[in-house]
């Protein structure tokens, strides 16, 4: 019979698995959408007709406050600019 682990290497080797290092919803809704963003350029889709759908999906998924979403917005669409080119 294994000894139990301890507490401190328990945490540390079930954080690899963690979706987001830092957990906000902010970082979570960042990270989901760039993935998936990018995921349907290299399928072969624009960004025009991308964006919106997956905005959509992943508001659905990780819910973020209006402020939250105004601030990511903005954000992604610069970001998304950039990745397009």
């Amino acid at each position: 019979m294994c000894p139990p682990m301890n507490a401190t290497v328990t945490q540390h080797f079930l954080g690899q698995f963690a979706p987001t290092r830092n957990g906000s919803e902010m970082e979570r809704f960042r990270e989901k959408f760039q993935r998936s963003l990018r995921s349907c350029l290299r399928r072969g889709f624009s960004v025009e007709e991308s964006f919106g759908m997956i905005w959509e999906e992943t508001w659905e998924e990780v819910a973020v406050t209006e402020e939250e979403q105004s601030m990511l917005f903005d954000e992604l669409i610069g970001w998304a600019k950039k990745v397009a080119k």
